[in-house]
């Protein structure tokens, strides 16, 4: 994560909340973050990463495919993943305990 020293802040940005990572960084967190461990429940673990690509690019999804990655892919991805961690949970519970 590159931090924005104050003199550039103020050349980067006039009005408004200073922008403290620049736009390329946040792509390259989002790639990083997509290579890892996929972006699943990603507004819930790195919520100011989420917060801060939608600010920069309008939505989660642009800044998604500014980051170069197919974002239909991405959300089939992590419904899969959101259904097969439901399912887990609902056998767990059905399970009975011994």
């Amino acid at each position: 994560m590159e931090i924005m020293e104050a003199s550039e802040l103020q050349l980067a940005r006039g009005r408004g909340r200073p922008t403290l990572m620049r736009p390329d960084a946040v792509l390259d967190k989002i790639r990083h973050l997509a290579n890892e461990s996929g972006l699943y429940r990603i507004h819930r673990t790195h919520s100011s990463l989420y917060a801060r690509a939608r600010r920069q690019f309008g939505s989660w999804e642009d800044a998604v495919k500014a980051a170069g990655l197919d974002y239909g892919q991405v959300v089939t991805v992590a419904r899969k993943r959101s259904i097969e961690t439901r399912r887990r949970l609902r056998r767990q519970r059905l399970r009975p305990a011994f």
